[in-house]
């Protein structure tokens, strides 16, 4: 299988394109991707978020999130690492590492953080 993607797409699109594909995923192990995925606006991941700065000094006030709670373990520090969202170093169903209009990362081990490129800091 072709994995998805991402890297040349500016960081809404990508949060967004994620997001169907989770959903996807999400609905074949037989979950409700409407109750178990989120898809966060900047808005809105600053409206969830306790603390908008993380000790790196990244600040998440124009971030788009992707939550999966019920989803694999840590799958989204497997994915953004370039790895499969189950881990075990298998091929990445997804490929958003070294995008090139964003930057990807976990905020915690379930979801993944589009950074729009230049923004991050």
């Amino acid at each position: 299988m072709t994995p998805l993607d991402l890297r040349s797409r500016k960081a809404s699109d990508a949060a967004k394109k994620l997001h169907e594909w989770v959903c996807a995923l999400s609905r074949e192990m037989g979950q409700n991707p409407d109750v178990e995925v989120h898809l966060w606006s900047p808005t809105s991941t600053r409206a969830h978020s306790s603390d908008t700065e993380r000790p790196s000094g990244r600040n998440r006030s124009n971030v788009w999130t992707v939550v999966w709670e019920s989803g694999p373990f840590e799958w989204g520090i497997h994915l953004t690492c370039g790895s499969s969202v189950y881990g075990g170093g298998s091929p990445p169903e997804v490929l958003l590492y070294q995008g090139k209009r964003f930057t990807a990362e976990p905020w915690t081990p379930f979801d993944v953080c589009f950074y729009p490129e230049g923004r991050q800091t």
